[in-house]
């Protein structure tokens, strides 16, 4: 796989980015506003859809710096919606997150499907 495609599909949408050019995951950013209770959960929009090859995913993992828990998540090359992420807020503070800040990392693998 070379390239893999994205379309912005909310005005507020950021592009997926690496920090750093040897890292494996893009990191994906919140395209709305969110106030994420204590103790509570949201989901997150990112105003992103990707068109992943047959043979990859992509799953979704937390960053390391934010003060809150990503949901696992993976996302099949057959998903054609936008990618959302469900977070969880383990502290006693409500959590603001704010557009255009990172919430999770994309990493897209390739994916072996034997038969059952």
């Amino acid at each position: 796989m070379q390239q893999l495609r994205m379309a912005l599909i909310h005005p507020q949408a950021k592009a997926p980015t690496r920090k750093h050019a040897s890292d494996a995951g893009l990191d994906l950013y919140a395209c709305e506003d969110v106030n994420l209770p204590a103790q509570g959960q949201a989901v997150v929009s990112t105003g992103v859809k990707m068109d992943i090859p047959d043979g990859y995913l992509v799953k979704l993992w937390a960053k390391s710096r934010s003060g809150f828990i990503v949901g696992a998540g993976v996302v099949d090359s057959g998903y054609q919606g936008e990618i959302k992420v469900r977070v969880f807020n383990p502290t006693a503070e409500t959590i603001l997150i704010r557009v255009g800040e990172a919430v999770a990392q994309a990493v897209v693998l390739r994916c072996e499907r034997p038969a059952v």
